[in-house]
């Protein structure tokens, strides 16, 4: 943390760099799609459906 706190303070590109990495991450790996299937496949679990 306080190396990503450091980047903030003495290299802004660096830092601007990592955030918009960190949005397209959490976007790709969090989305509603993403999500719904994954409810779909627990549910079908539960449900006995595989």
């Amino acid at each position: 943390m306080i190396q990503a706190l450091n980047e903030a303070a003495n290299a802004p590109q660096a830092w601007e760099r990592r955030q918009r990495a960190c949005r397209e991450r959490i976007a790709s790996r969090f989305s509603i799609e993403r999500m719904a299937e994954a409810y779909h496949r627990a549910w079908s679990v539960r449900a006995g459906e595989r």
